[in-house]
């Protein structure tokens, strides 16, 4: 096994890697619901005030969390789907 090869994963086990993408695909479900909800709120030229809004959903809310909590507010308050 190369350097390279054993440097990608260090869990090798299923169940590990299950609960690893069930972490990342909950992460995304919530960034994503998060940024639905600041398009519908109006207030997305607050988080990306650019031109040209070419920020996904996921991009927006990263933005969005890193605007709430630079300003010591709450962010993720309710699931929108």
């Amino acid at each position: 096994m190369t350097k390279a090869a054993s440097s990608v994963s260090k869990l090798r086990d299923a169940p590990s890697l299950e609960r690893l993408i069930l972490v990342i695909a909950v992460a995304t479900l919530l960034l994503v619901s998060e940024g639905l909800q600041i398009v519908q709120q109006d207030v997305r030229r607050t988080i990306d005030p650019h031109w040209k809004r070419a920020l996904s959903y996921l991009k927006l809310d990263l933005h969005g969390l890193l605007f709430v909590l630079s300003r010591g507010r709450a962010g993720l308050n309710r699931l929108t789907l």
